[in-house]
Parts: C-alpha cells; structure tokens; sequence
C-alpha cells in the first residue's frame, strides 16, 4: 500500500472467497506495540440475501500458532432500515 503496509490475501480456489488474511502487526498495540505475523482465519460460510458471509473467525500468531481471539457471528441482516434519527447530537 502507499504507506508501506503489506498484507497478504488467501483465496480459496473453489470458492473464490477471502477466507485468510496475513499482516505483519500487533494485535493490541496500545497493550502491546510488538509487531507479529497475524493470520486472520474466517469460515462458517453462510449465504444472507444472495451473499456469502463468514460467521467465524479467528486470528492466529503465526509463530507460536497460539489463538489470539475469536469472533463468532449471530446474525447479519442486510440493509436493514434505520431510522435516522440515531444519528444526531444528543442535547
């Protein structure tokens, strides 16, 4: 990228999708600023509305191979309708 950052895309052949991601980062760096390879995992693959979307997650130090966190997802809804109003200045 122009500012020097790289990251590394995984596809997957078959299905065409993102599922890994790799980055040279600290996972928390106000915690901790050492930089490490990151390899974020997704899957649990579901289709929402015609679209594909990965359910899990998981990021990955791979050097130690140990889980730095893991997310899992609920629920997606696509362009739900949201009334505008949450958007402006509380008085």
């Amino acid at each position: 990228m122009t500012d020097g950052y790289q990251t590394l895309l995984l596809v997957d052949p078959q299905s065409w999708r993102i599922t890994r991601r790799r980055d040279r980062r600290a996972l928390h760096p106000d915690a901790d600023p050492t930089p490490t390879i990151i390899e974020s995992r997704k899957y649990d693959w579901r289709q929402i509305d015609g679209v594909y979307f990965a359910f899990a997650s998981e990021d990955v130090d791979l050097k130690t191979g140990k889980v730095l966190e893991r997310t899992q997802v609920k629920e997606i809804k696509v362009n739900p309708q949201i009334d505008p109003a949450i958007f402006t200045r509380l008085n």
